[in-house]
């Protein structure tokens, strides 16, 4: 008797060979991949893992969940591997590349002036 397995494809995971790992790719916006973020993925366990970020995501960056991948018939687990897509916005308003220029050209070190600018901007635009 010959027995052939085909594995099935998943809405969110996929698989590279045999290997016991799950590889899960999720967009973020720019924002995001900037300042950082939290995303919550279900496993196929069922358990909820809330991955944080707090790296600045570019090109290639992954994320490991250590033992949230397939069992591997030893007691143990694969990971999760977490892929990013950063999504670009398609257009930005003027005022909106004009702080952009600011905030990523801002020095290590402040000024007293300089930080006192930056908080009342952030209080005139805090909701």
């Amino acid at each position: 008797m010959i027995v052939v397995l085909e594995q099935e494809k998943h809405a969110h995971f996929t698989r590279l060979g045999n290997d016991f790992d799950l590889h899960y790719t999720t967009d973020i916006s720019v924002l995001d991949s900037l300042v950082g973020c939290s995303i919550e993925l279900k496993s196929l366990s069922g358990k909820i893992f809330n991955v944080a970020v707090t790296d600045v995501v570019h090109h290639g960056f992954i994320k490991v969940i250590a033992g949230g991948g397939l069992p591997t018939g030893e007691g143990s687990f694969g990971d999760i591997i977490v892929h990013f897509n950063v999504q670009f916005p398609t257009s930005l308003r003027l005022e909106q590349k004009a702080l952009l220029r600011v905030a990523l050209a801002l020095p290590k070190i402040l000024t007293a002036e300089q930080q006192q600018a930056i908080t009342q901007a952030k209080n005139v635009f805090a909701g």
